[in-house]
């Protein structure tokens, strides 16, 4: 007899293993894989909450409103053509922080990853050696006049996916180290860090130095009892790390960016600006509180947008949520991020949470999160990184070998 769901689990553990590659090769391309891969994770992690009558009520609740709220948004003059990007992403980042909020699915997962970890090595060794062609190549650079300077994109369509790429690179590192105990995948997260400061995406510079303190602690002071040790330890080599690579971070085109105003004369790259604008346009217009305009009327209401004369989104998942979505949506989201800080809080209770909580929010509030599939996708890695940081406690390790 086929068991439903343990087909449905080894799709949605496939998916989240086999994304980062895909993005490799199909990101810059016309093949559109996320038309597919998102549904169907959507679809399976909705059918294995199944036997978790309240986590299905809330995967379940939550599609049903943010269709209708998408569904709505066009009836009233919405566009339908970013309707991917912001209804597949939204679902499939909401179910995957309720679904993994359990001990069961992240065991499932790691049993996964573990009886695969020679496809693991073979993806992030293959997303290394083609990065690193790209860029002794010369191929993969990108030049933004807005921004100055020339970055790093890869095979990445954009500088900032490539970096949420390598951020997703070095989260798989990490946690494929933890689960099999073999450093040969710590070195997969080297040239990531590299990759992002050449892609001059500032804010992914800052989650990417969030992941460098968990890792200066892994290869340093892991078996040190003493949290201020650590904590020394770590910024001591950090330090050295900025000393050795000062000259060369002070001139690189990342620091011409970060002290280079905006077209808009604001220092968050006209970020605050946006956000101002959405945020009073939507307070304005109280007949579309509830439902909101519909995500993709982001990119026409923006008053930065005519200022630089390109279509943006929010970069900030609460704003887009809010202002697309509407209350309806925003509550959505709060569900399953409350779903995601509460596993995270409960599974490792202590100040290296913190980190996690502020690497996520870092991202959501400064560029966006659930926007990007490759960062977005790996909140069970997150999770599993989590759990094995610090605490050095084994979920399901008694099952997995």
């Amino acid at each position: 007899m086929v068991n439903i769901k343990s087909i449905t689990e080894r799709i949605i553990c496939f998916i989240i293993m086999i994304n980062p590659i895909l993005s490799l090769f199909f990101d810059n391309t016309g093949v559109r894989y996320h038309y597919i891969s998102l549904p169907l994770l959507f679809i399976c992690c909705l059918i294995v909450s199944l036997k978790n009558k309240k986590s299905f009520y809330k995967i379940f609740f939550i599609s049903i409103i943010t269709v209708t709220a998408i569904f709505i948004a066009i009836v009233n003059g919405g566009k339908i053509g970013k309707i991917n990007n912001h209804l597949f992403n939204f679902l499939a980042f909401i179910s995957l922080c309720i679904l993994f909020s359990n001990d069961e699915s992240i065991s499932n997962l790691i049993k996964y990853l573990k009886c695969r970890k020679k496809m693991m090595f073979i993806i992030l060794l293959i997303i290394n050696i083609v990065e690193i062609y790209m860029f002794v190549t010369k191929k993969g650079f990108y030049y933004r006049f807005s921004w100055g300077g020339n970055f790093f994109k890869g095979t990445s369509s954009m500088p900032h996916t490539l970096s949420y790429l390598m951020l997703t690179t070095i989260i798989y590192s990490i946690v494929m180290f933890f689960i099999c105990s073999e450093k040969k995948f710590l070195l997969f997260s080297m040239l990531p860090y590299f990759f992002i400061f050449e892609s001059g995406a500032r804010i992914s510079l800052i989650l990417a130095g969030i992941l460098g303190l968990f890792e200066v602690d892994i290869v340093f002071s892991y078996k040190e009892k003493s949290k201020i040790v650590k904590f020394i330890k770590a910024m001591i080599i950090c330090g050295m790390v900025f000393l050795i690579f000062k000259d060369k971070i002070l001139e690189s085109d990342l620091m011409i960016k970060i002290l280079k105003r905006s077209d808009s004369s604001d220092a968050s790259a006209g970020r605050t600006v946006l956000w101002g604008d959405l945020i009073g346009r939507y307070i304005h217009n109280p007949s579309k509180w509830l439902f909101g305009f519909g995500d993709d009327m982001v990119y026409y209401y923006s008053g930065i947008n005519k200022t630089i004369g390109e279509s943006i989104w929010a970069h900030n998942d609460f704003i887009q949520t809010l202002f697309g979505k509407g209350i309806v949506g925003i509550i959505s989201y709060l569900i399953g991020l409350a779903s995601y800080i509460k596993t995270i809080i409960k599974r490792n209770g202590n100040h290296y949470s913190l980190l996690i909580i502020a690497f996520f929010f870092l991202a959501a509030c400064l560029n966006g999160f659930y926007s990007y599939r490759d960062i977005m996708i790996s909140v069970p890695m997150i999770y599993i990184m989590n759990d094995y940081l610090y605490n050095k406690r084994r979920i399901g390790e008694q099952n997995v070998e």
